[in-house]
């Protein structure tokens, strides 16, 4: 079915049952599919929430029914809202996922494919849903992640900020009490708020119960980038300041650089 088809479908039956219980008559009906424009158009509301969601999970061997009355949130109200601005129609391929890879824009939600390609080519095998959230967000989806039990890679920024005025700066060392002002960081993993902390910390403190992963700037060429962007050209800074001619001879470019 057309995924217009299959939202439409869905209002037509939500609206029968509408009509049929202003005759007091009480139907209860279960859709089961892989679809997520169904599960958009009918599986979250502001009244009940995740709670008519029955989701099943392989983990290992098994198979696990979740019932999402048993989902438990923090600041309920407040996280709801912004989990259903953000599980819009594409976005609630999380729950049909392999795996999920939740990213700070679209700067790497759109090199990420290229990336997988280049150096996971096993992952193009399996379903995997990039979800650009944003640093500032991302740790709202903790209850929701540990809940449905899928492997989870966030890939987030540094973000450092000056101690002393919240601006910001230089990711540095660390020494002159660098910050950081990323709320996934400072409130899920690694759970730092400290740059001098962040810079040190073992790769297995960077992992939740062996399904969440995150992953945020390192030293690249003796220097911490304070985002996505600027770790991409210190990574790549000798290909940045390079040109190829027609004949695919590499030549410096720093003579045409402005």
């Amino acid at each position: 079915m057309h995924p217009q088809m299959q939202q439409v479908f869905i209002s037509q039956v939500k609206g029968l049952l509408s009509d049929a219980k202003k005759e007091n008559i009480n139907i209860q009906l279960v859709i089961t599919s892989h679809s997520s424009h169904i599960l958009s158009e009918a599986g979250i509301d502001e009244e009940k929430g995740f709670n008519r969601i029955r989701f099943f999970n392989k983990i290992g061997s098994k198979l696990e029914a979740q019932d999402f009355n048993f989902l438990k949130i923090k600041d309920d109200k407040k996280t709801f809202r912004f989990l259903k601005q953000y599980l819009t129609l594409h976005k609630s391929d999380l729950f049909f996922s392999d795996k999920v890879i939740l990213v700070e824009g679209t700067t790497e939600r759109m090199l990420l494919p290229q990336m997988i390609k280049k150096v996971a080519p096993s992952l193009q095998n399996e379903y995997v849903t990039i979800l650009e959230v944003g640093g500032a967000f991302t740790h709202k989806f903790k209850e929701l992640l540990d809940f449905i039990k899928v492997k989870t890679l966030i890939i987030t920024d540094i973000d450092s900020v000056n101690a002393a005025n919240g601006e910001k700066c230089e990711v540095g060392d660390g020494t002159k009490g660098e910050l950081t002002s990323n709320e996934t960081l400072k409130q899920w993993l690694p759970a730092k708020e400290k740059i001098s902390e962040l810079i040190v910390i073992t790769e297995n403190d960077k992992i939740e119960n062996d399904l969440i992963r995150i992953a945020y700037q390192t030293i690249e060429n003796g220097i911490i980038g304070r985002s996505f962007e600027e770790a991409f050209i210190i990574c790549n800074k000798a290909l940045i300041l390079s040109t190829k001619d027609a004949g695919g001879e590499t030549k410096s470019a720093k003579n045409n650089l402005a």
